[in-house]
Order: structure tokens, then C-alpha cells, then sequence
């Protein structure tokens, strides 16, 4: 892993050859241990290694490299011969890259000399440098992953959440409206009790005055009966004494002569 200090400074693990070449073949990037140990013999075939860095690095390929920016262009066209310079410029680009890569990676002494004359030594430790920010570049793609994803599933779960509390929400509210209705009815209801209540009241009072008005309407029927049954007998009597004196009455006023 990369050590960075307050002043920029990297320190990094000189790597094996061995280590080399496995870390640059899983980086993609073709390389084989002659053009490790006799770079000066491979000038192109490193030049193609520092391509493959630039890429992995820097997300810069080689037709980008090949291309001019809108001030190089500017700049070529003023120049006499403009096609004679085009290739110049890209050669440039390419090598301003790879010096910015390099200190990037802790190397501030990289230059011309180590693409057109490269040394083992060198090379080595470049290349230590590239893989060793390689590493550390993949730690930080894959922590950062790790908590994109992370964050992804806190953003999902929120926005659930969120979606669950507006439903719930909306229940309440729904709630409240069907709660509000219910007790107005209620209220409704417990009105028409009251109404019926006091109706009951008033027929309950009623009732218990024909009750009263019958109770002695009962006793005046009953009186009158008595009376009815006292005034019989009375007429009963006086009948039974009329029959009496009517066989002491003499009819014919002749009889009472003679006698």
C-alpha cells in the first residue's frame, strides 16, 4: 500500500521481478522478463508498457494520447509545416503523461531518458511504484464499492421506509376521517336515545296518570255498583211490600158495602 507523508513523499515496496511480472499480466499489461532485465534492447515494447499504465491509470488511451488538445492544435497550425509536427505533439502528450503518472506514483525523477533509454534498475522500481498505486487505487475501487453499494441499499431502505410511513400516514388520516364520521353517528345516536328517553319519560308520566285516573274511575265504578246493588235491594224491598199491601187492597167498592 501507498504511504503518503505531509510533503508528498511515497514510499513503496520494491517488488521482485517475479511479482512484476504476475502484478503487470493481471493489470492486462504485456511484459516479459528479457524486456524486464534489458529494457534498452525493448524501447518499444516498454514504451507499450508505460501506454498500458497510462490507460490503467490515468484512463487515457492511446488514441487519446495520439491526439492533440484544441491549444496544440492551435499552437501546430501557426507552426510552418504543421503535418511535420503533429506526430512531435503526441509524442509529448505521451511523455508529459507518463512523467505524471510516475510522480503520482512517488517517482519525481522521471524523463525522456527512461522511455529512450531505459535501465533495469529503473525500471524496476517504476514499475514497484505503478503496481504498488495500482493496488492501492483497486483497495480504494473496491472500499468505495463496498460503500456505494452500501449507501444504494440505506438510499433504498430510506425511500421503502419513507414510502411505508406515507402508507401509514395516509391510513391515519383515513382513520381519522372514518373515526370522525363514527362518532358523529354515535353522537347522532346517543341524540335519538336522549330524544326517546325523554319520550319514554313523558309516557312513563302519562301512563302513571290514566293509571291513577283508572284507579279511581275503578272505585267510582265500584261505588256506583255498591250504590246500583243498595238501590236493587231497596226496590226489591219496597216491591216485595207493595205486593203485600196490594193483597189487602179491596177492588170492588161493593164488597166493602156488604162486609
Amino acid at each position: 500500500m501507498m504511504d503518503v507523508t505531509h510533503n508528498q513523499t511515497y514510499s513503496f515496496p520494491l517488488l521482485k521481478n517475479a511479482e512484476i511480472l504476475t502484478s503487470m499480466s493481471d493489470l492486462g499489461i504485456s511484459i516479459c522478463e528479457n524486456e524486464l532485465l534489458e529494457p534498452h534492447r525493448h524501447k518499444d515494447a516498454i514504451r507499450h508498457v508505460f501506454l498500458g499504465l497510462i490507460e490503467s491509470g490515468m484512463g487515457l488511451t492511446k488514441q487519446h494520447l495520439a491526439t492533440p488538445n484544441d491549444d496544440a492544435k492551435k499552437f501546430i497550425e501557426s507552426l510552418p509545416f504543421p503535418d511535420l509536427h503533429v506526430d512531435s505533439a503526441g509524442e509529448l502528450k505521451f511523455i508529459k503523461c507518463s512523467m505524471k503518472l510516475m510522480k503520482s506514483c512517488g517517482i519525481h525523477d522521471f524523463g525522456i531518458k527512461d522511455l529512450h533509454a531505459p535501465t533495469a534498475k529503473r525500471l524496476r522500481r517504476q514499475l514497484s511504484a505503478a503496481i504498488n498505486l495500482m493496488r492501492y487505487k483497486e483497495d480504494k475501487i473496491n472500499v468505495y464499492t463496498m460503500l456505494h453499494e452500501e449507501r444504494e441499499k440505506l438510499i433504498a431502505d430510506l425511500q421503502q421506509v419513507q414510502e411505508e410511513n406515507e402508507m401509514l400516514n395516509q391510513q391515519f388520516e383515513e382513520t381519522k376521517v372514518e373515526s370522525a364520521n363514527e362518532w358523529n353517528a354515535i353522537e347522532e345516536v346517543e341524540n335519538e336515545c336522549e330524544e326517546i328517553e325523554s319520550e319514554i319519560a313523558v309516557q312513563n308520566k302519562l301512563q302513571a296518570s290514566i293509571r291513577q285516573e283508572s284507579g279511581l274511575l275503578k272505585k267510582k265504578a265500584n261505588d256506583l255498583k255498591d250504590k246500583i246493588a243498595t238501590i236493587s235491594l231497596a226496590i226489591q224491598d219496597a216491591e216485595s211490600e207493595e205486593r203485600k199491601l196490594a193483597t189487602g187492597i179491596v177492588k170492588s167498592p161493593q164488597r166493602i158495602k156488604t162486609d
